[in-house]
């Protein structure tokens, strides 16, 4: 599984962020149905997540840097 660096909006609460709500892929944003689960490592956030059109990812919140990196599950 390769990250790279991605665009992502998402929601944001009392920790930020929350909760991812949409990818952008190569300039296609896509939204995303489900979290299926969320975990929290000793320098970023991680969302395993499923796209609107069935896709899966795994999507890390780096905290120190407030940047997104994100990689394709088969």
């Amino acid at each position: 599984m390769s990250e790279r660096a991605l665009q992502i909006g998402a929601y944001a609460g009392r920790r930020s962020p929350e909760r991812p709500l949409w990818v952008e892929i190569d300039g296609a944003r896509a939204e995303v149905a489900e979290v299926e689960r969320e975990w929290r490592e000793p320098d970023r956030l991680g969302f395993q997540v499923v796209l609107g059109d069935g896709k899966r990812m795994v999507l890390y919140y780096v905290l120190n840097d407030d940047r997104w990196l994100g990689a394709e599950r088969p």
